[in-house]
C-alpha cells in the first residue's frame, strides 16, 4: 500500500517537475538606455522609434557622455549610476519560429543589476 502511494507521489512530482524545466531556444538581444529623467513609456517609445530609423541603429555599442537618451546594443551589463532609470528594448518575431507554435514561452531577461 505504501509503495503504491509513494510511486504515485513520485509520478505526480516528476510530471510537475517536467513542466518547470526550461529549455533555452533562442536569445533576444536587448538594447538599453540609462537616464536620470523620469521619461514615461510614451516618451521613451517615441525616442526609440526615432532611433530605430537611424542606419547605425543595431551597431551602436558605446554611449557618449553628451548623448543621453540613446539606446545601445551590448551595453555593459552594469546598471547606470545611482538613481538612474534603465530602459530596455528587445524584439522577436515568433512567426519565424514555427517549431515554437503552441508552446509555452518564458522570457528570462539578463539585464544585469544582480546583487553584488
Amino acid at each position: 500500500m505504501i509503495a503504491a502511494e509513494m510511486t504515485e507521489r513520485v509520478r505526480v512530482w516528476t510530471e510537475h517537475l517536467q513542466q518547470d524545466i526550461l529549455t533555452p531556444v533562442l536569445t533576444v538581444p536587448l538594447f538599453r538606455m540609462h537616464t536620470f529623467e523620469n521619461l514615461g513609456f510614451a516618451r521613451v517609445h517615441t525616442m526609440l522609434d526615432a532611433q530605430k530609423a537611424a542606419p547605425d541603429w543595431a551597431t551602436r555599442t558605446q554611449p557618449d557622455e553628451g548623448d543621453p537618451g540613446v539606446f545601445y546594443a551590448d551595453y555593459p551589463k552594469a546598471w547606470g549610476r545611482k538613481w538612474e532609470y534603465g530602459w530596455f528594448y528587445g524584439e522577436i518575431n515568433l512567426a519565424a519560429f514555427p517549431a515554437l507554435s503552441g508552446k509555452r514561452l518564458e522570457l528570462l531577461p539578463d539585464v544585469g543589476g544582480g546583487r553584488r
